[in-house]
């Protein structure tokens, strides 16, 4: 493949591929993840890490997205133009990885096996989800490129540099330490393998005390290390998500020849030892692949860390063996059109469900209003118990497990601080029942998911503390009227009431529901039933 038509083909792949990321992008329904993600690069506003708060992961990622939050002024708006920064970040690597890369492998076999990448379904489907997973594999991936070339100190920063974006660059940090060590071992010039392997290293760690360095000036020391090591480590080791061979299989099945290829591809190229970029290649794939196969949460998310190094794997294998034509024609069919069939399958997806939630919620809470969804939602607003804001399956276990008096302790703090909202997701569902019962009291579904404040008065006279001024709807269970403040008011009738006590007379429960003035404008039929708000977003 010439030059001119090598550098056309990479363009269009790129092209191809970011207009498949952006349609995807406007029709997959977010995970999970990506509403926290949102959240943590938004926080940056105001907050520093290791400071104000504990990130999760190391930062470097969140600073890399942050400038996205900047652009638009509505919550979906952000969303949106962060999944565009990342189709842009995504795209720009894709091209210039297969470009770094036909310097030393053939332009043919680079294209191909870039084609076979940008079409996996983890590219096109979890590349452009709102995480940090796709910016450590991008630092991961020079740094082998880097490692596979001979540019030791430069690989190791890299690899600093991708752990700065998230500690999942620890398991390329080992690969290259074992291509290195397998340098030591086998060739015979074996002070200057002991050199590029101190040189990596040393770079590596370099990048690694200048973060810790930095950081631990901005805040707590502990602190920095505790997020970084300890809280990590025990992320990445649970178990107790048993999803290893769920996700395993999804993936294969639909990138089965992108897998194949790579099989082949490591036997073939392992005994080449007298090549050293193809002996590096291919133990470095081999071990990231043993790695990967034993990594305790390999979520669909995960395999973005993996499959950059399949795309070197398998341009190295073709480029090594002269891409023979059949083998070319398989790629393209099974490497590139096979995996492409999901096309068919994605436009029955739709995330406008989750955008007329964010939307709506995010138009009913004013400043300094807060709500409940145990996930960070409305990335602009806090949640009202901070315990509560993110509660995956372990949380809420854990949750369940702390008893009766810690769940009155969480209901009495609800009630401090009151969310004028909550937004119904399988986390809120799944709370303890005692708790499930303190919303139905005080809460009410207004359209789709979202459950405004709604507080429930019992039969006959008392004082109610109304915790948010508004509109409200007098609804009495049994029809007639109630008495509010010394007035008749018949059921169904709006009412204006200030925040504080009021008192009320009613013949039968009595649910007052908040509907702000120009809610109506807000609301749409189509969405007034209640979805799941995450539908298949692992499938």
């Amino acid at each position: 493949m010439g030059s001119d038509r090598f550098r056309t083909s990479v363009l269009l792949i790129i092209l191809l591929f970011a207009a498949i990321q952006i349609f995807y992008a406007q029709r997959l329904a977010l995970v999970m993840d990506e509403f926290d993600g949102v959240y943590e690069a938004h926080r940056l506003r105001r907050d520093v890490p290791y400071r104000d708060f504990t990130p999760y992961k190391t930062v470097l990622g969140y600073y890399i997205q942050y400038p996205a939050t900047l652009v638009a002024s509505t919550v979906w708006g952000r969303i949106v133009a962060l999944k565009v920064e990342l189709v842009i970040i995504n795209a720009l690597m894709l091209g210039a990885a297969g470009l770094y890369c036909s310097r030393f492998l053939s332009g043919g076999a680079t294209a191909i096996s870039l084609a076979m990448l940008a079409a996996s379904s983890v590219m096109l489907e979890r590349a452009g989800e709102i995480r940090v997973d796709m910016l450590t594999a991008w630092a991961g991936l020079w740094s082998f490129l880097f490692l596979i070339r001979g540019r030791f100190a430069l690989a190791g920063a890299l690899g600093a540099l991708s752990f700065a974006v998230s500690q999942k660059a620890a398991l390329y940090v080992i690969a290259s330490d074992v291509v290195l060590i397998a340098a030591i071992a086998m060739d015979r010039d074996r002070r200057a393998a002991f050199r590029s392997f101190a040189a990596f290293n040393i770079a590596a760690a370099a990048g690694l005390l200048a973060y810790l360095g930095f950081w631990s000036v901005v805040g707590d020391p502990q602190t920095v290390l505790r997020a970084t090591f300890l809280a990590a480590s025990q992320t990445a080791m649970t178990v107790d998500y048993d999803i290893q061979w769920r996700f395993w299989s999804q993936v294969l099945v639909r990138n089965f020849f992108f897998f194949l290829m790579a099989g082949a591809a490591v036997v073939v190229l392992v005994r080449r030892r007298d090549d050293a970029v193809a002996r590096g290649v291919s133990v470095y794939a081999a071990v990231l692949l043993l790695l990967s196969a034993v990594y305790t949460q390999p979520w669909p998310y995960f395999f973005v860390i993996l499959f950059p190094t399949l795309f070197v794997l398998v341009a190295a294998f073709l480029d090594r063996i002269g891409s023979p034509r059949l083998l070319v024609a398989a790629c393209v069919v099974l490497g590139v059109l096979y995996p492409l069939h999901r096309l068919l399958v994605v436009p029955d997806r739709s995330n406008e469900y989750q955008r007329y939630n964010v939307s709506l919620a995010a138009a009913l809470l004013g400043e300094g209003e807060t709500y409940l969804a145990a996930n960070d939602i409305i990335h602009d607003r806090e949640q009202a118990v901070r315990s509560l804001s993110r509660l995956d399956a372990i949380g809420l276990r854990l949750l369940e497990e702390r008893g009766p008096q810690h769940h009155e302790q969480l209901i009495r703090d609800l009630d401090r601080n009151p969310p004028k909202l909550i937004i119904g997701t399988y986390r809120i569902y799944h709370l303890p029942q005692m708790m499930l019962e303190y919303i139905a009291q005080q809460y009410a579904r207004l359209s789709g998911s979202v459950y405004l404040y709604a507080p429930l008065v019992p039969r006959g006279e008392g004082t109610l503390n109304v915790r948010f001024p508004g509109r409200y709807r007098v609804e009495v269970q049994t029809g007639g009227s109630a008495v509010v403040d010394g007035d008749a008011v018949p059921n169904g009738t709006m009412i204006d009431l200030q925040a504080g006590p009021h008192r009320i007379a009613t013949p039968a429960p009595l649910r007052l529901r908040l509907l702000p003035a120009g809610i109506e404008a807000l609301i749409d039929p189509q969405y007034a039933d209640e979805r799941i708000f995450y539908p298949q977003v692992y499938d």
